[in-house]
């Protein structure tokens, strides 16, 4: 009879921190990069109107790129697209150096694209592909750093 409980203790003390194991690792999971406090970025689908001709294209991922789904895009220029919380908004060029820093600012938002990794494209002399990182942060301190995929043409 004692060897029966001793099982049955050790199969529940197992399902118990099997049971804790999942839990940790779904609370774990639930902190990524693309939330924190005070806003989520999203994607969207469809290219804004004011993006005519030249243009750079973002993506959270390579997976992203090959649906259309951006993180953010411009107009090589002075505008930005981006979505927070599922709305689109416009930021302005304020600052740029030598092509592989950016900082965009509206009322609400400062953005900053860093680039690390520029690969003319192999197909067009006025094309190319890059990695790099796009920061947000909002008037009230939250921040968001991530990892983004990009494209630009003309």
């Amino acid at each position: 009879y004692r060897i029966f409980i001793k099982d049955k203790m050790k199969k529940s003390i197992s399902l118990l921190l099997i049971i804790f194991m999942m839990i940790c690792s779904l609370k774990g999971n639930s902190n990524s990069i693309y939330q924190t406090k005070g806003f989520q970025i999203t994607t969207f689908h469809s290219m804004p109107k004011d993006i005519d001709g030249g243009s750079c294209c973002f993506y959270r991922s390579l997976k992203d790129k090959t649906r259309h789904h951006y993180v953010m895009v411009n107009n090589l220029a002075d505008l930005a697209y981006v979505s927070i919380n599922k709305k689109v908004i416009i930021l302005y060029l304020i600052k740029e150096q030598k092509g592989k820093h950016f900082v965009y600012r509206n009322k609400d938002y400062n953005l900053n694209i860093d680039i690390i990794k520029k690969t003319q494209d192999s197909m067009s002399d006025e094309g190319y592909s890059f990695i790099g990182y796009m920061t947000i942060s909002d008037r009230h301190g939250n921040h968001q750093k991530i990892k983004i995929y990009g494209d630009c043409c003309w």
